[in-house]
Parts: C-alpha cells; structure tokens; sequence
C-alpha cells in the first residue's frame, strides 16, 4: 500500500479531488455525518471526485474559448 501521495505522478483531476477532500476533512459539518452514518467516507471521497471532473469540464472549455480569441 502506498503510504506517501507524490504529488508529481497525479493527475490535475486526482490533485482537485485531494483538495477538496482537504477542506472536507476538515469540517466539523462533514466529519459528524460521517459519524452518525449519514454519509460514507466513500461518498465523501466520490463526491470529491465529482467536483474535480466538473471543474476539469469547466476548465476545458474556459480554454478552448480563450484560446480561439
């Protein structure tokens, strides 16, 4: 099992996600829910993830149209 992220190898989708989830793992908000069952750790992590493909969706075309200008 890797134990070290090496944030080099990832990619721009794995480092948003990690991101996210940094700030997630930080609320007390999150971290109750996830104690009382309301939401998975999983969920979290694949909500993560989620965002980070939106964002990279997003950025995409925010660059296709700055670069046809």
């Amino acid at each position: 099992m890797i134990k070290d992220v090496n944030m080099q190898h990832m990619t721009m989708t794995e480092y948003v996600a990690v991101a996210m989830l940094s700030e997630l793992g930080t609320k007390d908000a999150v971290l109750k829910m996830i104690s009382n069952k309301e939401i998975s750790a999983e969920q979290v992590v694949k909500s993560c993830f989620n965002w980070a493909d939106i964002y990279m969706e997003v950025r995409e075309k925010r660059n296709a149209k700055t670069q046809t200008t």
